[in-house]
């Protein structure tokens, strides 16, 4: 198996205990690559805390706008591994990582969850919404893959992902376009969110 690392940003804080860091464990034992994971420090003293093969960056800023360039200098100090994968499930780390340089060479997975795409109230006021869906829909349309939690946020994003062969519903493998900066990969990771090219 040829090893896959993962770089994934998060936009809230994670303790070494927390549930996502057994997850991404699991995940790099199963790939044979590392586990980054880019996260606010929040009241955790900030810089990095190895949890073999999960390495946990915890990175110090003030506000959203704040953590959106730290986090993105923190994802341009990670070294890239051979085989490596960036994943983002929220717009504000979508923007991290769209945002990075890392991203040029290396292939995003957008995992959208809610209906974000055009959100509706439950998300705040108009300009919050309006701001929300812009960002959403720019990382739908730039990610090298689309993952979505359901056949209904299928349709919701198919537009912006260039069709539906670049999205997919947790649990499928895809048929990426690479429409990202960087293509899909020529390599299969062995896991359910895997390219098939």
């Amino acid at each position: 198996m040829i090893p896959v690392s993962v770089a994934v940003v998060g936009s809230n804080p994670v303790a070494p205990d927390d549930p996502n860091i057994e997850m991404g464990r699991g995940l790099a034992e199963r790939l044979g690559g590392r586990y980054d994971l880019v996260v606010p420090a929040g009241p955790a003293d900030a810089g990095l805390v190895d949890l073999h093969p999960v390495r946990l960056h915890r990175v110090a800023a003030r506000g959203r706008l704040g953590y959106l360039l730290a986090a993105r200098r923190t994802l341009d100090r990670i070294a890239p591994a051979k085989r490596q994968v960036l994943m983002s499930s929220n717009p504000l780390a979508a923007l991290v990582v769209e945002g990075s340089a890392l991203r040029a060479t290396v292939p995003h997975i957008f995992h959208v969850q809610g209906e974000i795409v055009r959100p509706g109230p439950e998300y705040g006021g108009p300009l919050k919404r309006l701001a929300l869906g812009a960002v959403t829909r720019m990382a739908v349309r730039r990610a090298s893959g689309v993952r979505v939690v359901s056949d209904g946020l299928r349709a919701a994003v198919a537009p912006w992902a260039g069709g539906s062969s670049r999205s997919w519903a947790a649990g499928s493998t895809p048929a990426c376009s690479g429409r990202g900066r960087a293509a899909p990969p020529p390599w299969t990771p062995s896991w359910s969110a895997g390219w098939r090219t």
